[in-house]
Formats: C-alpha cells, sequence, structure tokens
C-alpha cells in the first residue's frame, strides 16, 4: 500500500488501521496513540464503540508491540483500557500536565494522561527510573485538530517509553504530533489516519517544516552579507 504521505523517517497511511496494520512489518516498535476515547464530546469515526475498536487494533498489529502508551484526557473513562492485551502488563500511568489549565464544565483540564504497558526501556545512564510527569509550558491548541495533544508531550513519551531502535507506531495518528515528536527524536515512525482532513493535517506539517528549512538555507547566507559560493575573507 502507497503511503498518503512519506520522507526519509515518516509514513502516513490514509485508511483504518484494522486494514492497514496486517500489512506491516516492524522488528522493535513500541505503539504510543492516542485512540477514540469513551464519552467523547467530539464524534470522531469509531467513538460510537471505542472499546471494541481498541481491541480490534490490537489484534490487528502483526505482532504485540514491545511497548505501548495509551494517551488520554483526564476525563476520558480508563475502563475501555481492559481491550490492552493481557501480555502487556501494565507498568504505570504517567501525568502531562499544562502549565495553562482549561476549564470544561466544573472540570478543571489541567493535564492528560498516558497508561504504559509493556517492558520497560533498558536501563542506562540518565534514564535508569522512569518518572510519571512532564509539564507543557505552550498555551492553546498546536493545531486545528478538534481533539490536539502537546507536542512537548508526545516527545516526552517517545523518549522514556521506546528504545533507539524502535520505529513508533501509531494507529490513530490524527494531525501527526506524535509523529512529529518522533521525527524530531530521529526516529522512524508510522502513522495511519481514517479521515482524510487529519491526514492532511500531518502531512502538511511536514511540509511546512520542509519550506522553513528551505527558506531557513537561502536566507542564512545573505543575513551574514555573503553570497553562496563565496568564502570569507580572513580578519
Amino acid at each position: 500500500m502507497k503511503p498518503f504521505f512519506e520522507n526519509e523517517l515518516i509514513k502516513i497511511y490514509l485508511g483504518d488501521c484494522r486494514d492497514i496494520l496486517p500489512t506491516q512489518r516492524f522488528e522493535n516498535f513500541s505503539l504510543i496513540t492516542d485512540p477514540v476515547w469513551p464519552n467523547a464530546l467530539v464524534q470522531l469515526k469509531g467513538s460510537d464503540r471505542p472499546q471494541e475498536l481498541l481491541a480490534e487494533m490490537f489484534t490487528s498489529l502483526p505482532r504485540l508491540p514491545d511497548r505501548a502508551a495509551i494517551h488520554l484526557g483526564t476525563n476520558s473513562d480508563p475502563r475501555f483500557l481492559s481491550s490492552v492485551p493481557s501480555a502487556l502488563p501494565f507498568f504505570r500511568t504517567a501525568w502531562l500536565r499544562y502549565s495553562c489549565p482549561s476549564r470544561r464544565g466544573r472540570l478543571l483540564q489541567g493535564a492528560d494522561t498516558a497508561y504504559l504497558f509493556g517492558n520497560p526501556p533498558k536501563s542506562k545512564p540518565g534514564a535508569r527510573v522512569i518518572p510519571g510527569e512532564v509539564n507543557a509550558a505552550t498555551a492553546g491548541r498546536e493545531t486545528l485538530h478538534p481533539c490536539p495533544r502537546k507536542l512537548k508531550h508526545c516527545s516526552w513519551l517517545i523518549n522514556w517509553w521506546s528504545e533507539s531502535e524502535d520505529v513508533i507506531v501509531d494507529p490513530f495518528c490524527g494531525s501527526g504530533t506524535t509523529l512529529l515528536a518522533a521525527y524530531e527524536h530521529g526516529k522512524k515512525a508510522v502513522g495511519i489516519e481514517i479521515e482524510e482532513r487529519y491526514a492532511e493535517m500531518a502531512a502538511g506539517r511536514f511540509s511546512q517544516m520542509n519550506i522553513f528549512a528551505a527558506l531557513a538555507c537561502d536566507s542564512l547566507p545573505n543575513a551574514l552579507g555573503i553570497e553562496l559560493g563565496d568564502r570569507l575573507s580572513p580578519a
């Protein structure tokens, strides 16, 4: 199957993860995803049966991941996580905090949560123990997706819940925040999104990065007052 978008590290597929996952092969991978969750206020595809959808996603994988991080809001009913296979042992809950909380009715939304399953990454200097919280300082939405997640939160999950050689797999990739975090870590990642408008958002974020990089390469010599190919004169 041809990816909807592809660069040197990232592949985005447009379609149903239950159809696409069986076609993929990963030697080592961590599943880091924000699945369709119960009691969602936004009607995403699959929100009428999120527990079944999560279970079907896992059974569609070519094999169980080495690790899985399920990224949810604090108002998401966690009981649907019974769909996570028992072969993936529960490790811990992590708090993904916001510096600027928001209000939703009587709920003060001050954090997201992540539920970590599977085998923890190998212990190494500077990472002997796995912490349980991170704080994102940015305020407001980072994308136009109706249910955006913070890039810093996704980056933290990749940093602490994957090995260096792991491919990051996100079967519900939305606007691609987890994929963008993987790219910034220099990791390969595969994302799947069923709605074309959100797959376009995800692909667009990488296209914008390429444009900005090209502009930076063109503008830096001009900003320094030199022409490309010229050598600086000795002081």
